[in-house]
């Protein structure tokens, strides 16, 4: 048992939330017009049909709290009676990587009971409306000093990732948001998995565009699958274009000769720019670099600190 004073109950129920329990009480917490506004736009949506998860993501507006430091938050609804261990495995994950300003922050679970839905799940994490993939088919071709501040973000977060004993396994444009200062964040931790999990990693899950040769191989791909995928966004924001051709493309197929990455539709870019990609890209995964070697390298090191030190435009 424990106790707080009365006018701390909020922040310590939202404290507690965001480190596993489930509260039941989402209607005091977000803002909804009614129930019926809410379950109007659940249409499952597949986010990885290989490994049978579904589920919907808005916007809600979360309401006042010491502990709440942004206005919007995304409320994922998932259905509590077919996809509970989804859940709870993505409610497990998103605990075990918090503490990271590149990852996703996660606020909490909560579980209702609606009269036409059922028991649904309700996982709420931060709110970002734009992502990578906005980005390349606004502009095309990303410029270089913008894309390694970017991917230089991702790559912060893998570090993050591996320092926990966890992969992501869908890292993908879609799935690296961009707050308004241009701020990289990777969401979407219902693939993730434990890197000792070998019945998990042998799952082939992720997007076949991102998707390192060794998954397509049947092998278990853990973080450095994830640097493969980071590296393959990299190639994607430089060049406009899938580096496969198409985004269902192998990469097993376009690299069985080759150890690393064509780079000629990237020509333009420096040096050490193309020599990040192929460092992030090589075949063999024993032959990529790791996220703290990316980290240290001269590339990834300038990129942060320019960013750090400028004062960058808004989106």
């Amino acid at each position: 048992m424990m106790t707080c004073p009365a006018h701390q109950l909020e922040d310590v129920l939202e404290f507690l939330c965001a480190r596993g329990c489930i509260r039941s009480d989402i209607s005091s917490c977000y803002d909804f017009r009614t129930s019926e506004d809410l379950f109007r736009y659940r249409e499952p949506e597949a986010v990885a049909p290989a490994t049978g998860f579904f589920g919907t993501v808005f916007p809600a507006v979360r309401r006042s709290s010491q502990l709440s430091k942004f206005g919007l938050a995304a409320i994922k609804v998932k259905d509590a009676t077919t996809q509970y261990f989804q859940v709870k495995h993505e409610l497990l994950m998103l605990c075990s990587v918090q503490g990271n300003p590149s990852i996703i922050g996660f606020h909490g679970t909560f579980k209702s009971n609606h009269p036409m839905a059922g028991d649904v799940y309700y996982l709420a994490t931060d709110w970002y409306e734009l992502d990578v993939s906005w980005l390349i088919s606004e502009s095309g071709k990303v410029p270089e000093y913008r894309a390694t501040e970017i991917i230089s973000d991702v790559i912060q977060a893998l570090h993050h990732l591996d320092s926990c004993g966890i992969c992501h396994r869908d890292v993908k444009p879609e799935n690296i948001r961009l707050a308004d200062t241009w701020k990289a964040v990777l969401v979407e931790f219902s693939s993730a998995a434990y890197v000792v999990d070998d019945s998990r990693l042998a799952e082939v899950v992720g997007s076949p565009g991102y998707m390192p040769p060794e998954t397509q191989l049947g092998r278990c791909a853990g973080i450095p699958g994830d640097v493969f995928a980071a590296g393959i966004v990299l190639f994607f924001m430089l060049a406009g274009q899938i580096s496969f051709g198409e985004p269902d493309a192998s990469s097993l197929r376009v690299m069985e000769l080759d150890d690393e990455l064509d780079c000629s539709l990237i020509a333009f870019c420096s040096a050490a720019c193309q020599r990040l990609v192929k460092q992030m890209t090589r075949r063999r995964c024993q032959a990529r670099s790791t996220p703290k070697e990316l980290l240290a390298s001269d590339m990834v090191t300038a990129a942060a600190i320019a960013k750090r030190n400028a004062s960058s435009e808004p989106l």
